[in-house]
Protein backbone atom coordinates (compact mmCIF):
# COMPACT_ATOMS: atom_id res chain seq x y z
CA UNK A 1 0.00 0.00 0.00
CA UNK A 2 1.36 3.45 -0.81
CA UNK A 3 2.69 5.25 2.24
CA UNK A 4 0.15 8.03 1.82
CA UNK A 5 -2.66 5.65 2.94
CA UNK A 6 -0.87 3.79 5.75
CA UNK A 7 -2.45 5.87 8.52
CA UNK A 8 -5.89 4.88 7.19
CA UNK A 9 -5.25 1.16 7.62
CA UNK A 10 -7.89 0.80 10.42
CA UNK A 11 -10.51 2.30 8.07
CA UNK A 12 -9.47 -0.04 5.28
CA UNK A 13 -9.59 -3.06 7.61
CA UNK A 14 -13.07 -2.07 8.76
CA UNK A 15 -14.20 -1.72 5.15
CA UNK A 16 -12.75 -5.13 4.29
CA UNK A 17 -14.64 -6.78 7.16
CA UNK A 18 -17.90 -5.10 6.10
CA UNK A 19 -17.37 -6.26 2.52
CA UNK A 20 -16.74 -9.83 3.66
CA UNK A 21 -19.97 -9.84 5.70
CA UNK A 22 -21.96 -8.54 2.75
CA UNK A 23 -20.44 -11.22 0.51
CA UNK A 24 -21.37 -13.96 2.99
CA UNK A 25 -24.95 -12.71 3.17
CA UNK A 26 -25.64 -11.83 -0.46
CA UNK A 27 -22.83 -13.56 -2.39
CA UNK A 28 -24.64 -16.85 -3.19
CA UNK A 29 -27.79 -15.06 -4.40
CA UNK A 30 -25.73 -12.67 -6.54
CA UNK A 31 -23.80 -15.58 -8.05
CA UNK A 32 -27.04 -17.41 -8.86
CA UNK A 33 -28.46 -14.36 -10.63
CA UNK A 34 -25.55 -14.15 -13.05
CA UNK A 35 -25.54 -17.85 -13.87
CA UNK A 36 -25.48 -18.10 -17.64
CA UNK A 37 -24.64 -14.40 -17.93
CA UNK A 38 -20.94 -14.48 -17.07
CA UNK A 39 -19.79 -12.02 -19.63
CA UNK A 40 -18.91 -8.36 -19.40
CA UNK A 41 -19.72 -5.11 -21.12
CA UNK A 42 -17.95 -1.75 -21.00
CA UNK A 43 -19.78 1.42 -20.15
CA UNK A 44 -19.15 5.01 -19.13
CA UNK A 45 -19.57 5.91 -15.47
CA UNK A 46 -19.53 9.43 -14.09
CA UNK A 47 -16.66 9.75 -11.68
CA UNK A 48 -15.95 13.33 -10.68
CA UNK A 49 -12.50 14.14 -9.37
CA UNK A 50 -10.98 17.44 -8.22
CA UNK A 51 -8.74 19.32 -10.60
CA UNK A 52 -5.06 18.47 -10.18
CA UNK A 53 -3.30 20.89 -7.83
CA UNK A 54 0.17 22.39 -8.12
CA UNK A 55 1.61 19.72 -5.81
CA UNK A 56 0.19 16.84 -7.86
CA UNK A 57 -1.69 15.39 -4.88
CA UNK A 58 -5.35 16.24 -5.57
CA UNK A 59 -6.40 12.66 -6.40
CA UNK A 60 -4.63 11.13 -3.40
CA UNK A 61 -6.21 13.67 -1.05
CA UNK A 62 -9.64 13.02 -2.53
CA UNK A 63 -9.27 9.24 -2.09
CA UNK A 64 -8.14 9.73 1.50
CA UNK A 65 -11.34 11.69 2.17
CA UNK A 66 -13.47 8.95 0.57
CA UNK A 67 -11.82 6.18 2.63
CA UNK A 68 -12.07 8.09 5.92
CA UNK A 69 -15.63 9.30 5.32
CA UNK A 70 -16.75 5.73 4.64
CA UNK A 71 -16.06 5.12 8.32
CA UNK A 72 -17.59 8.44 9.38
CA UNK A 73 -14.19 9.88 10.18
CA UNK A 74 -12.30 12.93 8.88
CA UNK A 75 -9.13 12.24 6.93
CA UNK A 76 -6.07 13.27 8.99
CA UNK A 77 -3.74 15.67 7.26
CA UNK A 78 -0.46 14.09 6.19
CA UNK A 79 2.70 15.43 4.64
CA UNK A 80 2.67 14.75 0.90
CA UNK A 81 5.83 15.20 -1.09
CA UNK A 82 5.16 17.58 -4.00
CA UNK A 83 6.02 16.35 -7.48
CA UNK A 84 8.95 17.72 -9.39
CA UNK A 85 8.78 19.57 -12.68
CA UNK A 86 8.27 17.36 -15.73
CA UNK A 87 9.83 17.31 -19.17
CA UNK A 88 7.09 17.22 -21.79
CA UNK A 89 7.10 16.23 -25.48
CA UNK A 90 4.02 17.26 -27.47
CA UNK A 91 2.94 16.30 -30.98
CA UNK A 92 0.51 19.18 -31.31
CA UNK A 93 -2.79 19.52 -33.12
CA UNK A 94 -2.98 22.14 -35.84
CA UNK A 95 -5.77 24.12 -34.12
CA UNK A 96 -3.73 24.96 -31.02
CA UNK A 97 -5.56 23.02 -28.29
CA UNK A 98 -2.37 21.42 -26.96
CA UNK A 99 -0.77 24.81 -26.46
CA UNK A 100 -3.78 25.97 -24.45
CA UNK A 101 -3.60 22.84 -22.28
CA UNK A 102 0.07 23.47 -21.51
CA UNK A 103 -0.71 27.05 -20.55
CA UNK A 104 -3.27 25.79 -17.99
CA UNK A 105 -0.98 23.15 -16.49
CA UNK A 106 -0.66 23.25 -12.68
CA UNK A 107 1.86 25.87 -11.61
CA UNK A 108 5.44 24.67 -11.73
CA UNK A 109 4.66 21.27 -13.28
CA UNK A 110 6.10 21.89 -16.74
CA UNK A 111 9.88 21.94 -16.86
CA UNK A 112 11.25 21.74 -20.39
CA UNK A 113 8.80 21.29 -23.23
CA UNK A 114 9.30 20.37 -26.86
CA UNK A 115 6.35 20.96 -29.18
CA UNK A 116 6.28 19.31 -32.62
CA UNK A 117 3.85 21.02 -35.00
CA UNK A 118 4.67 19.00 -38.12
CA UNK A 119 1.55 17.03 -39.19
CA UNK A 120 1.64 13.20 -38.91
CA UNK A 121 1.81 12.62 -42.67
CA UNK A 122 5.22 14.36 -42.71
CA UNK A 123 6.68 12.60 -39.66
CA UNK A 124 8.98 9.63 -40.26
CA UNK A 125 10.64 6.82 -38.32
CA UNK A 126 13.83 8.89 -38.37
CA UNK A 127 12.00 11.78 -36.68
CA UNK A 128 10.77 9.46 -33.92
CA UNK A 129 14.24 8.02 -33.41
CA UNK A 130 15.84 11.44 -33.24
CA UNK A 131 13.42 12.67 -30.59
CA UNK A 132 13.35 9.58 -28.39
CA UNK A 133 16.98 8.47 -28.57
CA UNK A 134 18.38 11.77 -27.30
CA UNK A 135 16.12 12.51 -24.34
CA UNK A 136 13.77 11.18 -21.68
CA UNK A 137 10.31 12.61 -21.14
CA UNK A 138 8.02 12.42 -18.15
CA UNK A 139 4.97 13.04 -20.34
CA UNK A 140 4.34 12.59 -24.05
CA UNK A 141 1.14 14.20 -25.36
CA UNK A 142 -0.34 13.18 -28.71
CA UNK A 143 -2.69 15.92 -29.93
CA UNK A 144 -2.47 15.16 -33.66
CA UNK A 145 -5.44 12.70 -33.56
CA UNK A 146 -7.61 15.80 -33.02
CA UNK A 147 -6.86 17.12 -36.50
CA UNK A 148 -9.81 16.67 -38.89
CA UNK A 149 -9.52 15.31 -42.42
CA UNK A 150 -9.59 17.69 -45.38
CA UNK A 151 -13.25 16.85 -45.91
CA UNK A 152 -15.87 14.37 -44.77
CA UNK A 153 -15.35 12.18 -47.86
CA UNK A 154 -14.44 8.54 -47.21
CA UNK A 155 -11.17 8.95 -49.12
CA UNK A 156 -10.08 11.91 -46.99
CA UNK A 157 -11.16 10.23 -43.75
CA UNK A 158 -9.12 7.12 -44.62
CA UNK A 159 -6.11 9.21 -45.69
CA UNK A 160 -6.07 11.19 -42.44
CA UNK A 161 -6.61 8.15 -40.27
CA UNK A 162 -3.85 6.24 -42.08
CA UNK A 163 -1.40 9.11 -41.63
CA UNK A 164 -2.11 9.37 -37.89
CA UNK A 165 -2.11 5.61 -37.28
CA UNK A 166 1.11 5.03 -39.20
CA UNK A 167 2.86 7.77 -37.23
CA UNK A 168 1.59 6.39 -33.91
CA UNK A 169 2.77 2.91 -34.90
CA UNK A 170 6.27 4.18 -35.75
CA UNK A 171 6.35 6.21 -32.54
CA UNK A 172 5.42 3.20 -30.40
CA UNK A 173 8.08 1.09 -32.06
CA UNK A 174 10.69 3.74 -31.21
CA UNK A 175 9.41 3.94 -27.63
CA UNK A 176 9.88 0.19 -27.24
CA UNK A 177 13.36 0.38 -28.76
CA UNK A 178 14.40 3.09 -26.30
CA UNK A 179 12.93 1.64 -23.12
CA UNK A 180 12.26 4.22 -20.42
CA UNK A 181 12.33 7.21 -22.78
CA UNK A 182 8.68 8.03 -21.94
CA UNK A 183 7.09 7.64 -18.50
CA UNK A 184 3.48 8.59 -19.31
CA UNK A 185 1.60 8.75 -22.62
CA UNK A 186 -1.57 10.76 -23.20
CA UNK A 187 -3.60 10.52 -26.41
CA UNK A 188 -6.24 13.18 -27.16
CA UNK A 189 -9.31 12.44 -29.28
CA UNK A 190 -12.59 14.27 -29.75
CA UNK A 191 -16.16 12.88 -29.68
CA UNK A 192 -14.87 9.34 -30.22
CA UNK A 193 -17.60 7.83 -28.06
CA UNK A 194 -20.53 10.18 -28.54
CA UNK A 195 -23.82 9.09 -30.11
CA UNK A 196 -25.30 12.59 -30.19
CA UNK A 197 -26.64 13.69 -33.56
CA UNK A 198 -25.49 17.30 -33.19
CA UNK A 199 -21.88 16.27 -32.59
CA UNK A 200 -21.83 13.96 -35.61
CA UNK A 201 -23.37 16.58 -37.86
CA UNK A 202 -20.71 19.04 -36.73
CA UNK A 203 -17.96 16.49 -37.30
CA UNK A 204 -19.36 15.99 -40.79
CA UNK A 205 -18.57 19.62 -41.48
CA UNK A 206 -14.94 18.97 -40.62
CA UNK A 207 -15.03 20.70 -37.22
CA UNK A 208 -13.28 18.69 -34.54
CA UNK A 209 -10.94 20.45 -32.13
CA UNK A 210 -12.37 23.90 -32.86
CA UNK A 211 -15.47 23.17 -30.75
CA UNK A 212 -13.34 22.76 -27.61
CA UNK A 213 -11.36 25.90 -28.38
CA UNK A 214 -14.62 27.85 -28.22
CA UNK A 215 -15.26 26.48 -24.70
CA UNK A 216 -12.58 27.83 -22.34
CA UNK A 217 -14.14 26.02 -19.37
CA UNK A 218 -13.12 22.72 -20.97
CA UNK A 219 -9.40 23.53 -20.84
CA UNK A 220 -8.75 23.21 -17.05
CA UNK A 221 -10.28 19.72 -16.66
CA UNK A 222 -8.53 18.46 -19.79
CA UNK A 223 -5.19 19.84 -18.63
CA UNK A 224 -5.80 18.34 -15.20
CA UNK A 225 -6.16 14.85 -16.69
CA UNK A 226 -2.88 15.21 -18.59
CA UNK A 227 -0.92 16.07 -15.45
CA UNK A 228 -2.68 13.72 -13.02
CA UNK A 229 -0.13 11.19 -11.79
CA UNK A 230 -2.45 8.71 -10.07
CA UNK A 231 -5.17 7.03 -12.14
CA UNK A 232 -6.17 4.01 -9.96
CA UNK A 233 -6.21 1.76 -13.02
CA UNK A 234 -8.30 4.04 -15.25
CA UNK A 235 -6.76 4.54 -18.69
CA UNK A 236 -9.70 6.04 -20.59
CA UNK A 237 -11.28 9.29 -19.40
CA UNK A 238 -14.01 11.25 -21.15
CA UNK A 239 -14.34 14.92 -20.31
CA UNK A 240 -17.70 16.34 -21.39
CA UNK A 241 -18.99 19.89 -21.01
CA UNK A 242 -18.58 20.56 -17.25
CA UNK A 243 -22.11 21.84 -16.57
CA UNK A 244 -25.72 20.83 -17.38
CA UNK A 245 -26.18 24.35 -18.75
CA UNK A 246 -24.45 25.72 -21.85
CA UNK A 247 -24.79 29.36 -22.92
CA UNK A 248 -27.72 29.79 -20.55
CA UNK A 249 -29.68 26.81 -21.88
CA UNK A 250 -30.12 23.51 -20.03
CA UNK A 251 -29.09 20.58 -22.22
CA UNK A 252 -29.50 16.82 -21.90
CA UNK A 253 -26.06 15.96 -23.25
CA UNK A 254 -23.57 14.13 -20.98
CA UNK A 255 -21.72 16.52 -18.72
CA UNK A 256 -18.82 16.06 -16.33
CA UNK A 257 -16.05 13.47 -16.07
CA UNK A 258 -16.59 9.85 -17.10
CA UNK A 259 -14.40 6.76 -16.95
CA UNK A 260 -14.64 3.49 -18.89
CA UNK A 261 -15.36 0.47 -16.67
CA UNK A 262 -16.33 -3.16 -17.05
CA UNK A 263 -19.69 -4.49 -15.79
CA UNK A 264 -21.53 -7.79 -15.71
CA UNK A 265 -23.82 -8.06 -18.71
CA UNK A 266 -27.01 -9.25 -16.96
CA UNK A 267 -28.71 -5.88 -16.49
CA UNK A 268 -27.65 -4.74 -19.96
CA UNK A 269 -29.15 -7.86 -21.52
CA UNK A 270 -32.50 -7.09 -19.90
CA UNK A 271 -32.47 -3.52 -21.23
CA UNK A 272 -31.39 -4.57 -24.73
CA UNK A 273 -33.73 -7.56 -25.07
CA UNK A 274 -36.21 -6.93 -27.88
CA UNK A 275 -37.78 -9.04 -30.62
CA UNK A 276 -35.97 -9.35 -33.92
CA UNK A 277 -37.43 -11.08 -36.94
CA UNK A 278 -35.84 -12.04 -40.23
CA UNK A 279 -37.28 -9.85 -43.02
CA UNK A 280 -39.87 -11.54 -45.22
CA UNK A 281 -38.45 -10.11 -48.44
CA UNK A 282 -35.51 -8.27 -49.95
CA UNK A 283 -31.81 -9.07 -50.31
CA UNK A 284 -29.55 -9.89 -47.39
CA UNK A 285 -25.85 -9.66 -48.26
CA UNK A 286 -23.07 -11.21 -46.20
CA UNK A 287 -19.40 -10.41 -46.78
CA UNK A 288 -16.96 -13.05 -45.63
CA UNK A 289 -13.85 -12.98 -47.78
CA UNK A 290 -12.11 -15.98 -49.34
CA UNK A 291 -10.31 -17.34 -46.31
CA UNK A 292 -11.54 -20.50 -44.64
CA UNK A 293 -12.50 -18.78 -41.38
CA UNK A 294 -13.93 -15.68 -43.08
CA UNK A 295 -16.23 -17.64 -45.35
CA UNK A 296 -17.13 -19.95 -42.47
CA UNK A 297 -18.32 -16.91 -40.48
CA UNK A 298 -20.48 -15.81 -43.40
CA UNK A 299 -21.95 -19.28 -43.82
CA UNK A 300 -22.62 -19.58 -40.09
CA UNK A 301 -24.60 -16.32 -40.20
CA UNK A 302 -26.48 -17.51 -43.30
CA UNK A 303 -27.32 -20.79 -41.58
CA UNK A 304 -28.53 -18.90 -38.50
CA UNK A 305 -30.77 -16.63 -40.59
CA UNK A 306 -32.37 -19.64 -42.26
CA UNK A 307 -32.93 -21.46 -38.99
CA UNK A 308 -34.49 -18.36 -37.46
CA UNK A 309 -36.74 -17.91 -40.51
CA UNK A 310 -37.87 -21.51 -40.14
CA UNK A 311 -38.77 -20.91 -36.49
CA UNK A 312 -40.70 -17.76 -37.42
CA UNK A 313 -42.64 -19.65 -40.06
CA UNK A 314 -43.62 -22.39 -37.61
CA UNK A 315 -44.47 -19.90 -34.84
CA UNK A 316 -46.73 -17.91 -37.18
CA UNK A 317 -48.60 -20.99 -38.33
CA UNK A 318 -47.40 -20.43 -41.88
CA UNK A 319 -48.37 -16.74 -42.09
CA UNK A 320 -44.74 -15.70 -42.29
CA UNK A 321 -43.30 -16.74 -45.63
CA UNK A 322 -39.54 -16.27 -46.17
CA UNK A 323 -39.29 -14.53 -49.53
CA UNK A 324 -35.85 -13.02 -48.97
CA UNK A 325 -32.61 -14.05 -50.66
CA UNK A 326 -29.07 -14.28 -49.31
CA UNK A 327 -26.00 -13.30 -51.29
CA UNK A 328 -22.62 -14.42 -49.95
CA UNK A 329 -20.08 -11.93 -51.29
CA UNK A 330 -16.34 -12.48 -51.72
CA UNK A 331 -13.59 -11.68 -54.21
CA UNK A 332 -13.65 -15.06 -55.97
CA UNK A 333 -17.12 -16.46 -55.14
CA UNK A 334 -15.38 -19.82 -54.61
CA UNK A 335 -15.92 -22.19 -51.72
CA UNK A 336 -12.97 -24.00 -50.17
CA UNK A 337 -13.11 -27.74 -49.64
CA UNK A 338 -13.17 -27.11 -45.89
CA UNK A 339 -16.41 -25.14 -46.16
CA UNK A 340 -18.23 -27.35 -48.70
CA UNK A 341 -20.16 -29.31 -45.99
CA UNK A 342 -21.42 -26.08 -44.41
CA UNK A 343 -22.37 -24.64 -47.82
CA UNK A 344 -24.30 -27.83 -48.66
CA UNK A 345 -26.18 -27.52 -45.38
CA UNK A 346 -27.06 -23.89 -46.15
CA UNK A 347 -28.27 -24.79 -49.65
CA UNK A 348 -30.37 -27.69 -48.37
CA UNK A 349 -32.05 -25.54 -45.70
CA UNK A 350 -32.64 -22.71 -48.19
CA UNK A 351 -34.21 -25.06 -50.76
CA UNK A 352 -36.58 -26.41 -48.11
CA UNK A 353 -37.70 -22.86 -47.25
CA UNK A 354 -37.83 -21.61 -50.84
CA UNK A 355 -35.05 -19.09 -50.17
CA UNK A 356 -32.52 -18.22 -52.87
CA UNK A 357 -28.86 -18.37 -51.83
CA UNK A 358 -25.90 -17.66 -54.09
CA UNK A 359 -22.20 -16.88 -54.08
CA UNK A 360 -21.41 -13.48 -55.62
CA UNK A 361 -18.26 -11.55 -56.47
CA UNK A 362 -17.39 -8.26 -54.77
CA UNK A 363 -14.02 -6.81 -53.83
CA UNK A 364 -14.76 -4.69 -50.78
CA UNK A 365 -11.27 -3.23 -50.99
CA UNK A 366 -12.38 -0.46 -53.36
CA UNK A 367 -15.15 2.12 -53.32
CA UNK A 368 -15.94 1.50 -57.00
CA UNK A 369 -16.57 -2.24 -56.49
CA UNK A 370 -18.77 -1.63 -53.46
CA UNK A 371 -20.68 1.07 -55.34
CA UNK A 372 -21.31 -1.34 -58.21
CA UNK A 373 -22.76 -3.99 -55.92
CA UNK A 374 -24.93 -1.62 -53.88
CA UNK A 375 -26.26 0.03 -57.04
CA UNK A 376 -27.18 -3.39 -58.48
CA UNK A 377 -29.17 -4.46 -55.40
CA UNK A 378 -30.79 -1.09 -54.69
CA UNK A 379 -33.50 -0.41 -53.61
CA UNK A 380 -34.00 -4.01 -52.44
CA UNK A 381 -31.18 -4.34 -49.90
CA UNK A 382 -32.79 -5.35 -46.60
CA UNK A 383 -29.72 -6.21 -44.56
CA UNK A 384 -25.96 -6.43 -44.70
CA UNK A 385 -23.67 -8.46 -42.46
CA UNK A 386 -20.02 -7.44 -42.77
CA UNK A 387 -18.15 -10.44 -41.35
CA UNK A 388 -15.00 -10.18 -43.47
CA UNK A 389 -11.61 -9.76 -41.85
CA UNK A 390 -8.06 -11.07 -41.73
CA UNK A 391 -5.55 -11.52 -38.93
CA UNK A 392 -2.00 -10.21 -39.18
CA UNK A 393 -0.90 -10.65 -35.57
CA UNK A 394 2.59 -9.70 -34.41
CA UNK A 395 4.17 -8.23 -31.32
CA UNK A 396 5.00 -4.57 -31.84
CA UNK A 397 8.73 -4.96 -32.69
CA UNK A 398 7.84 -7.41 -35.50
CA UNK A 399 4.72 -5.62 -36.71
CA UNK A 400 4.75 -3.82 -40.08
CA UNK A 401 2.59 -1.15 -41.65
CA UNK A 402 1.83 -3.54 -44.53
CA UNK A 403 0.11 -5.82 -42.02
CA UNK A 404 -1.93 -2.86 -40.79
CA UNK A 405 -3.02 -2.15 -44.36
CA UNK A 406 -4.13 -5.76 -44.90
CA UNK A 407 -6.26 -5.76 -41.74
CA UNK A 408 -7.69 -2.28 -42.36
CA UNK A 409 -8.63 -3.01 -45.98
CA UNK A 410 -10.74 -6.04 -45.10
CA UNK A 411 -12.47 -4.64 -42.03
CA UNK A 412 -13.19 -0.98 -41.31
CA UNK A 413 -12.18 0.49 -44.67
CA UNK A 414 -14.55 -1.93 -46.40
CA UNK A 415 -17.28 -0.92 -43.93
CA UNK A 416 -16.61 2.76 -44.67
CA UNK A 417 -16.94 2.10 -48.40
CA UNK A 418 -20.26 0.37 -47.75
CA UNK A 419 -21.49 3.23 -45.54
CA UNK A 420 -20.54 5.70 -48.27
CA UNK A 421 -22.44 3.72 -50.91
CA UNK A 422 -25.52 3.39 -48.72
CA UNK A 423 -25.54 7.17 -48.31
CA UNK A 424 -25.74 7.64 -52.09
CA UNK A 425 -27.94 4.72 -53.20
CA UNK A 426 -31.34 4.63 -51.55
CA UNK A 427 -32.44 1.44 -49.81
CA UNK A 428 -35.46 2.54 -47.77
CA UNK A 429 -36.11 -0.95 -46.39
CA UNK A 430 -32.61 -1.51 -44.99
CA UNK A 431 -33.39 -2.95 -41.58
CA UNK A 432 -29.98 -3.97 -40.31
CA UNK A 433 -26.31 -3.39 -40.96
CA UNK A 434 -24.12 -5.56 -38.72
CA UNK A 435 -20.35 -5.25 -38.57
CA UNK A 436 -18.19 -7.90 -36.93
CA UNK A 437 -16.11 -6.14 -34.32
CA UNK A 438 -14.32 -7.90 -31.48
CA UNK A 439 -13.49 -7.76 -27.79
CA UNK A 440 -10.00 -6.96 -29.06
CA UNK A 441 -11.25 -3.37 -29.46
CA UNK A 442 -10.32 -3.05 -25.77
CA UNK A 443 -6.80 -4.28 -26.52
CA UNK A 444 -5.33 -7.72 -27.23
CA UNK A 445 -1.69 -8.72 -27.05
CA UNK A 446 -0.18 -8.87 -30.53
CA UNK A 447 -3.29 -7.45 -32.20
CA UNK A 448 -2.66 -3.71 -32.28
CA UNK A 449 -3.79 -3.51 -35.93
CA UNK A 450 -6.85 -5.74 -35.43
CA UNK A 451 -7.80 -3.86 -32.26
CA UNK A 452 -7.55 -0.51 -34.04
CA UNK A 453 -9.65 -1.65 -36.98
CA UNK A 454 -12.38 -3.01 -34.71
CA UNK A 455 -12.40 0.24 -32.75
CA UNK A 456 -13.04 2.02 -36.06
CA UNK A 457 -15.98 -0.30 -36.75
CA UNK A 458 -17.37 0.65 -33.34
CA UNK A 459 -16.97 4.32 -34.21
CA UNK A 460 -18.79 3.85 -37.52
CA UNK A 461 -21.66 2.12 -35.72
CA UNK A 462 -21.96 5.00 -33.26
CA UNK A 463 -21.92 7.50 -36.13
CA UNK A 464 -24.71 5.75 -38.04
CA UNK A 465 -26.84 5.30 -34.92
CA UNK A 466 -26.41 8.99 -34.06
CA UNK A 467 -27.60 9.88 -37.55
CA UNK A 468 -30.68 7.63 -37.22
CA UNK A 469 -29.35 4.89 -39.51
CA UNK A 470 -29.20 1.15 -38.72
CA UNK A 471 -25.88 -0.27 -37.57
CA UNK A 472 -24.70 -2.63 -34.84
CA UNK A 473 -21.11 -3.55 -34.01
CA UNK A 474 -20.93 -7.05 -32.52
CA UNK A 475 -18.06 -7.67 -30.11
CA UNK A 476 -17.22 -11.30 -30.77
CA UNK A 477 -14.77 -13.29 -28.74
CA UNK A 478 -12.53 -15.89 -30.39
CA UNK A 479 -14.19 -18.09 -33.04
CA UNK A 480 -11.27 -20.51 -33.41
CA UNK A 481 -12.22 -24.10 -34.13
CA UNK A 482 -15.43 -24.15 -32.08
CA UNK A 483 -18.03 -26.71 -33.23
CA UNK A 484 -20.72 -25.27 -35.53
CA UNK A 485 -23.50 -26.06 -33.06
CA UNK A 486 -21.77 -24.08 -30.33
CA UNK A 487 -21.18 -21.13 -32.65
CA UNK A 488 -24.83 -21.11 -33.73
CA UNK A 489 -25.87 -21.21 -30.07
CA UNK A 490 -23.67 -18.17 -29.39
CA UNK A 491 -25.28 -16.34 -32.31
CA UNK A 492 -28.77 -17.19 -31.09
CA UNK A 493 -28.03 -16.03 -27.54
CA UNK A 494 -26.46 -12.84 -28.85
CA UNK A 495 -29.46 -11.80 -30.90
CA UNK A 496 -31.93 -12.93 -28.26
CA UNK A 497 -30.39 -10.19 -26.10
Amino acid sequence: MPGIFQDLQPCLDQGKKAHEEIQKKHGPDSAAKIEGHCTFVWDWVREEMPLENDEGTALEESVREIVANSCCQPAPKVEITPVETEDVLVFADQAGLCQKLLEKAPEGRVGTKKVITKPPRLLTQEDCETLLSKGKYDLLVLGCPLDPPKSNSTADVIAQQSAVDKFLFLLLQSMMKHEGCVQRLAVLTHDTFTVEEASHKQRGRGSVAEEYLDRPDMIPPLSSELFRLGTFGVNTVRQCWPYPIYRGIRHDRPHGRFVYRQFLSREYETKASKPWDVPSEGIIAISGGNGALGLARALVMGSWLLERAEKQMKASGGKYKPGFSIQFMSRSAKISDLNIPLWNKVQSKADALGVSVLQGKMDMGSQAAVDKFVQEVSPNLTGFIHSAGVLQDSMLPNQTWEKFEAVYDSKHRAALFLHDALERFSNPNLRFFWVFSSTSAYGNMGQVNYSASNACLDGLARHRVAMGKPCTAIHWGAWGEAPLGLVLLKVELLFRH
